[in-house]
C-alpha cells in the first residue's frame, strides 16, 4: 500500500480589513496578461485572503486535459515528489462545477487535507487549470456562499487561461543561488538554489525530485552544453518562468587550482520578478481606499487615465481628485517609485 502524503497546512487568520484592497488587487492580477504562473502565488494569496483558507495552490493541466504541473509551497519537497505521482494517475480532467469535483474526493483521502475547494479555469470548451484553496478537518467547511462567491470570479479569473499577450519588465529580487553540477549529477547546492529548484514542479509517474523539478532538468541541459563544449566552453544563460517571476540561469565551467577548468559546472540562479508586479504589491499594502486602489493599479499597469476613467466609470473631476488624494496618502520608503509609474 502507498505511504499517505501527511499535509501541514497553518491555521487560518481572517483580516477583514485588507478585503477590500485584495479585491482590486486580485482584479488588476487577471488584467495583466502574463502568463499565469507569474501571477499566481498573489492570485492565490487574494483568494486566502477573500475566502479565508489555510493553504493554497494550483494545478495546471495540459492540452488533453491531464496534470501538467502543480504548484502547492506549504508541501515538502518529500510530500510533493509523491503528490507528483498521485497526480500523474489521474488522466484526463473534464471541467467540474466550481466546488464539486472529483479532484476534492482525492486530496481528502486519510491524512489528505480536511476540506477542499476548487476553482475550475477553462480555456474554450476544455479545463486549463485548477485552483485549490484548503481548510483543515478541525476548521469549518466551504459552504455554499463561498462557493457562490467563487463562481461570481470566474470570469475575472478565466482571464489567466488567456493566450500571454504581454511580457513584463523583469527586475531582480535579490535572491541568488548557486549548484555545482558534476558529470551529470548535483554535488552540491546552497538553500536559495535549493529553493528556486523547486518553484515549478511537474506531474510525473515514479519521479524523484529531479525528475519533476523543470528548472533542475534545465540546470542540468545546460551544464550538458558546457561539458559537450570542452574546457574552453563559454557560459550559457536561460530564463524560465516559475510562479511569481522567473529564474535567470547562468552556467560556467568551476575553475581548479592552478587556473586549470575543473571538471564542475557551477550554475547561478537569479530570480526575477516583474517591476509592475512589484508595485502592486507596494499598492496593496498602502492605506488607499478601494476606489483608489483600483485606480492606482491600473494605471501602474500601464492603462492611460482616460481608459481608467471610462473602465471605474467616473467623471474627469472625480478621477482629478482621486489622483490628488492618492499623491496625499501614498509615503514611506516605495513612494517615489509609486507616484513615477501611476504618472501623479
Amino acid at each position: 500500500m502507498a505511504k499517505q502524503v501527511q499535509y501541514q497546512i497553518a491555521p487560518i487568520r481572517i483580516d477583514v480589513g485588507k478585503q477590500a484592497n485584495f479585491t482590486a488587487y486580485l482584479d488588476q492580477l487577471c488584467r495583466t496578461g502574463w502568463d499565469s504562473r507569474i501571477v499566481m502565488p498573489d492570485v492565490l494569496t487574494a483568494l486566502r485572503t477573500l475566502i479565508p483558507s489555510s493553504a493554497a495552490g494550483c494545478l495546471w493541466l495540459d492540452s488533453r486535459g491531464r496534470p501538467a504541473d502543480f504548484w502547492l509551497p506549504q508541501l515538502s519537497l518529500t510530500q510533493r515528489c509523491q503528490l507528483a505521482t498521485r497526480l500523474r494517475g489521474l488522466g484526463a480532467m473534464s471541467v467540474e462545477r466550481t466546488g464539486e469535483s472529483d479532484i476534492q474526493r482525492y486530496l481528502l483521502e486519510p491524512g489528505a487535507f480536511g476540506h477542499v475547494l476548487d476553482i475550475w479555469l477553462q480555456r474554450g470548451q476544455r479545463a486549463d487549470a485548477v485552483l485549490l484553496l484548503f481548510r483543515s478537518p478541525s476548521e469549518k467547511r466551504f459552504g455554499r456562499r463561498e462557493r457562490e462567491r467563487a463562481a461570481q470570479w470566474l470570469p475575472l479569473l478565466s482571464q489567466l487561461t488567456a493566450p500571454e499577450r504581454a511580457v513584463p519588465v523583469f527586475r531582480d529580487s535579490g535572491t541568488d543561488g548557486t549548484l555545482v553540477i558534476r558529470h551529470g549529477l548535483p554535488q552540491w547546492s546552497d538553500a536559495e538554489a535549493d529553493q528556486l529548484l523547486q518553484q515549478r514542479l511537474r506531474c510525473c509517474a515514479g519521479g524523484g525530485w529531479l525528475d519533476i523539478a523543470p528548472v533542475a532538468h534545465c540546470c542540468n541541459e545546460l551544464a550538458a552544453l558546457i561539458d559537450g563544449g570542452g574546457e574552453r566552453a563559454a557560459p550559457v544563460e536561460r530564463f524560465m518562468t516559475v510562479p511569481g517571476g522567473r529564474v535567470w540561469l547562468r552556467a560556467a565551467r568551476l575553475s581548479a587550482c592552478g587556473g586549470r577548468r575543473d571538471a564542475a559546472v557551477s550554475v547561478t540562479l537569479r530570480e526575477q520578478i516583474p517591476t509592475v508586479l512589484y508595485l502592486l504589491r507596494c499598492l496593496r499594502d498602502t492605506t488607499l481606499s478601494p476606489a483608489q486602489q483600483r485606480i492606482a493599479c491600473r494605471l501602474a499597469a500601464g492603462a492611460t487615465r482616460e481608459e481608467v476613467r471610462r473602465d471605474c466609470r467616473i467623471g474627469a473631476e472625480t478621477m482629478k481628485t482621486h489622483l490628488r488624494q492618492i499623491r496625499g496618502r501614498l509615503h514611506g520608503q516605495h513612494a517615489a517609485d509609486l507616484l513615477s509609474l501611476i504618472g501623479v
